[in-house]
């Protein structure tokens, strides 16, 4: 119990760390760009996804329905998604990534990249090893039951 308490302990402490010194590599990334972090976060989900509803987005993201909206108009603004409605329902809202959205998104990714790069630049054979397997077993802990909120 005492081992697993300093591990947390640590866990907590290194992801709280990690997590606020990515900011700094958004920040730089996001010079490059007129759009703000939760449009590239909202346009990201929706390329995961494909047709997306706003609710979906919302709960995704942890957001409200009116964020979203408001997001979601800028967005349509820039020219970055496309609005459908169903075909069944016209109440019903869909959300794409357009060709310029998709683009914009493809340029993101490789210049967080291309800083990530930059950034790991300084690290040696050896901690290159032992960079991925890190990550592997971040990727590992990400499949698990670990953050399988509902318990399932």
């Amino acid at each position: 119990d005492e081992k697993l308490d300093e591990l947390l302990e640590e866990f907590i402490v290194g992801f709280r760390s990690f997590l606020i010194n990515s900011k700094t590599l958004y920040k730089e990334t996001l010079e490059n760009f007129e759009y703000g972090r939760p449009l590239f976060e909202i346009m990201r989900y929706v390329n995961c996804h494909g047709k997306v509803k706003m609710t979906d987005i919302g709960k995704e993201l942890l957001v409200s329905k009116p964020y979203v909206t408001s997001m979601v108009d800028k967005l349509f603004n820039y020219g970055l998604v496309y609005r459908e409605h169903d075909e069944n329902d016209r109440r019903i809202i869909f959300i794409a990534l357009s060709d310029k959205g998709k683009n914009t998104l493809d340029e993101y990714d490789k210049t967080m990249r291309n800083k990530i790069r930059e950034k790991l630049t300084f690290l040696s054979d050896e901690e290159l090893v032992e960079l991925e397997t890190m990550v592997h077993s971040m990727k590992k802990l990400a499949a698990s039951k670990f953050f399988n909120i509902k318990g399932e």
